[in-house]
């Protein structure tokens, strides 16, 4: 009988362990779109390049009299015009992926639907993106509901950014998109009015400026809160929504912005439209060789309907004040 040498290695004998989940990277945080855009014409889009002619009324050429007099009054008619603006669906985002068999055995995760979910969290990162940039831009094109430029950033401190938050509620209250209670009026799918408050999307470091604030960290109830949790959901009439995607704005997406420059939006949902014509993820073989291909396509339109409902600011951080940052 051969002897059995007994050894000091168990290194061979400890089997490789794998998660049964796939590793995803972390996701910019972002939901704009979802936030801040409404859906109203989405029924009429049908395909790809499709265009809804949208007719904006305006209010100012109504004539209306009113008189004390018992006399009858007829007002002068006056023509009655609209702002004509198109809604086409003319972005397409694709994504394609292929696993061979061999990867998908050795790996033992679920890679074609982990690496689908995350091209599809990348889609939303770049259409949020790239619906942000639009509104920016008609607003800056504007001139109006503006604070600081992006060439010239209004300097912001922990001691005054809740100052800046109620100037953009005013900016949207005079404007008309919001009403003397801080809310404007909504129809969503089921077509009955709801009373919404408006959307401050912020950058992360704005967000920290907030809750820093003198008026959300004094003793208080809800001070408390703020300081214990880290969190705020709500300042100046305002819902807040920090958005990591907004931080990565460089001067290649918005003319003369200056380096640490920080953009903020307000906005009601009445700004900007957003209609999806069509997504879809599938599945199939490849015809060449051993492995599966994922492939995805969404095709989607936007258009800023009513820019006096959105509002942008532009801060830098005021570095006395705000080392830390």
């Amino acid at each position: 009988m051969t002897d059995i040498t007994p050894t000091n290695t168990i290194s061979a004998m400890i089997p490789e362990v794998y998660a049964k989940k796939l590793a995803r990277q972390n996701k910019q945080y972002t939901r704009f779109i979802e936030r801040n855009c409404n859906r109203n014409w989405e029924g009429d889009i049908r395909g790809f390049g499709d265009v809804v002619n949208i007719a904006l009324p305006k209010a100012d050429n109504i004539s209306v009299a009113i008189t004390a007099d018992t006399t009858d009054v007829c007002p002068v008619a006056v023509g009655v015009t609209a702002d004509n603006l198109k809604l086409t669906i003319n972005n397409v985002a694709t994504f394609s992926m292929k696993f061979s068999d061999t990867e998908q055995v050795q790996s033992q995760f679920n890679l074609l639907d982990g690496y689908g979910a995350l091209a599809m969290q990348k889609l939303g990162d770049l259409k949020d993106k790239q619906v942000m940039k639009y509104v920016i831009q008609k607003v800056v094109t504007a001139g109006t509901n503006l604070i600081g430029t992006a060439a010239a950033p209004q300097a912001v401190t922990k001691d005054d950014i809740y100052d800046y938050v109620v100037d953009l509620a005013v900016f949207l209250t005079e404007s008309g998109a919001l009403n003397g209670d801080g809310y404007y009026t909504f129809a969503g799918n089921e077509e009955e009015p709801e009373y919404l408050m408006p959307v401050l999307t912020v950058t992360p470091k704005i967000f920290g400026l907030m809750l820093k604030s003198t008026q959300l960290t004094h003793p208080t109830a809800a001070g408390d809160e703020v300081v214990k949790r880290g969190e705020q959901s709500m300042m100046g009439g305002f819902e807040i929504d920090k958005n990591t995607v907004l931080a990565k704005f460089t001067s290649t997406d918005i003319t003369d912005l200056a380096d640490g420059a920080q953009v903020c939006i307000a906005s009601t949902k009445m700004a900007t439209t957003y209609a999806n014509q069509l997504t879809k993820v599938e599945k199939l073989r490849d015809p060449d060789c051993f492995a599966d291909i994922v492939r995805g396509i969404e095709l989607y339109g936007f258009e800023v309907i009513h820019p006096e409902a959105a509002a942008v600011a532009f801060f830098n951080i005021g570095a006395a004040a705000n080392t830390s940052l």
